[in-house]
């Protein structure tokens, strides 16, 4: 896919090189409707998680799309001598929403080259609103190659809330998911590609919204978890409990 947008509002999460000016959103600009929840996902699910992955937070609520993209390595050097990372945060119009679902979902299966490329793209630009945070906000770039989806993937039921360990078949699914139609456009959505995340947190994310998706690395996650099955089986014992 291809194509160019200019989104209703950015945030970015770095720190500045100098001591003392350590990690947060240090910039926020234009119309956020969606930073509230968004920055309570980072938080809860995204920040300091340990692990090798793709990490990434996709919403859909109040006529808004917003993506997020974690963790990417600047050029910029703290007094440390470590390196920066870099978090963006961008929000579009729901209109938009079915291109930030399959930018999303390229994201998750594109080859190591070209999510490298892309992350690269993602961190300048990101760098760009860190160094000029005055400047007007300019179009991103949703450039990314064409994933064809397998058969088996393309027939993955993942509706409702779901936790998924972080393996290559459940990136398939998961990316094959995203490109469906299935999303009502009055639905509150949450996709989110973690580290090492256990259950309390994930199901505090599921709790806030009508679907859910995360992928954690957590070894506590050791088979796919349906959530509604989850509290179903509760409320059954609880049931059976006062007969």
């Amino acid at each position: 896919m291809s194509i160019e947008l200019t989104p209703k509002g950015v945030a970015v999460h770095t720190r500045d090189i100098e001591r003392g000016k350590d990690y947060g959103w240090h910039v926020r600009k234009g119309d956020l409707w969606l930073f509230k929840p968004i920055e309570d996902i980072y938080r809860i699910a995204l920040r300091d998680t340990g692990g090798e992955t793709r990490k990434l937070a996709l919403l859909t609520a109040e006529r808004r799309v917003g993506i997020m993209l974690c963790d990417m390595p600047s050029e910029r050097i703290d007094h440390g001598n470590r390196i920066i990372y870099d978090t963006l945060y961008a929000e579009f119009d729901d209109v938009s929403r079915a291109d930030i679902l399959e930018y999303a979902s390229v994201l998750l299966v594109c080859a190591a080259e070209e999510y490298e490329n892309i992350r690269r793209y993602a961190t300048e630009y990101t760098e760009k609103l860190y160094l000029k945070p005055e400047s007007e906000l300019e179009k991103y770039s949703f450039s990314s190659p064409d994933t064809p989806v397998s058969e088996t993937a393309s027939k993955a039921k993942l509706s409702g809330k779901r936790i998924l360990p972080s393996l290559p078949e459940n990136f398939e699914r998961c990316s094959a998911y995203l490109k469906s139609p299935v999303f009502q456009k009055n639905t509150s959505f949450v996709f989110i590609s973690t580290g090492r995340v256990g259950m309390e947190r994930c199901r505090e994310i599921a709790d806030k919204y009508d679907q859910c998706l995360i992928l954690t690395m957590s070894s506590e996650i050791k088979a796919e978890v349906n959530l509604k099955d989850i509290f179903r089986n509760l409320f059954e014992l609880v049931w059976k409990g006062k007969g």
